[in-house]
């Protein structure tokens, strides 16, 4: 009778136990949106920084800008050269958004083979259109299509 009891009284400890767990590790409640009404924020593909300038990065790529002459436009792009793969900028009208600077940055870690990125500064100066467009190749290796393209299009006015 005595184990009988034990055995009671540890099933339920083991119960609770576990129906505690259970309960607690089932999660928030599932949202009931339907699909066509869920809540959808997009990442941001570019901003502005506090000095105007317009920062595009990897998310950025095939979209249109519109930008004013003076402003600063920034190109971060990942990069790793020690893959041999580096961005090649092409500029379809350097008359219209002038290249200031193009660097590449290294990374923040002391750790053989981790990626820096590529850093272009232009700035418009006469309204227009420009394509701004990258390739990520291995320069040397010709014939051969680049691993990754970007491309975004600037409608500079006024």
């Amino acid at each position: 009778m005595m184990k009988q009891i034990l055995s009671w009284g540890c099933a339920a400890l083991l119960l609770s136990t576990f129906g505690c767990c259970y309960w607690t590790n089932s999660g928030p409640a599932k949202d009931k949106t339907a699909p066509d009404q869920a809540k959808t924020e997009a990442a941001p593909t570019a901003k502005l920084s506090s000095h105007g300038t317009l920062l595009l990065a990897e998310a950025a790529n095939g979209q249109t800008f519109a930008v004013k002459v003076g402003q600063r436009i920034r190109v971060k792009l990942e990069e790793n050269p020690t893959t041999g793969y580096m961005w090649t900028t092409k500029n379809s009208n350097p008359a219209i958004v002038k290249t200031l600077s193009d660097v590449f940055v290294p990374p923040n870690t002391k750790l053989m083979g981790a990626p820096g990125y590529r850093r272009t500064m232009f700035q418009a100066v006469v309204p227009g259109t420009v394509t701004l467009e990258y390739s990520y190749a291995r320069p040397w290796e010709t014939g051969v299509a680049p691993v990754k393209t970007w491309k975004v299009i600037l409608l500079v006015g006024k």
